[in-house]
């Protein structure tokens, strides 16, 4: 019975790991947080925050609006790309 449990195991792991992305984060990144229950014409994601420590492969802390300390899983993050005017304006010359 174990070696079945296993195969099955190793099935449900490779399709997880197929469509998962991996994702790093060091000490001042900006990271977008996924909002819990977001309405219909509300932003998916709240920030950007800056990544004040990396607590291990999947979890890190950030500190939030209210000066707040959270710590957040890598799932429910993403990184901040910053819109900077001085490229837009060099494309349009």
């Amino acid at each position: 019975m174990p070696e079945i449990l296993n195969k099955k195991y190793e099935n449900y792991r490779k399709y997880y790991n197929s469509k998962r992305k991996e994702l790093t984060v060091k000490e001042g990144d900006k990271i977008l947080v996924k909002a819990p229950f977001p309405l219909k014409m509300e932003n998916t994601y709240d920030g950007p925050y800056e990544v004040k420590k990396v607590l291990g492969k999947s979890t890190i802390s950030i500190i939030d609006n209210k000066g707040k300390h959270q710590k957040i899983h890598v799932s429910r993050i993403k990184k901040y790309i910053s819109r900077n005017e001085d490229t837009r304006d060099e494309k349009e010359k």
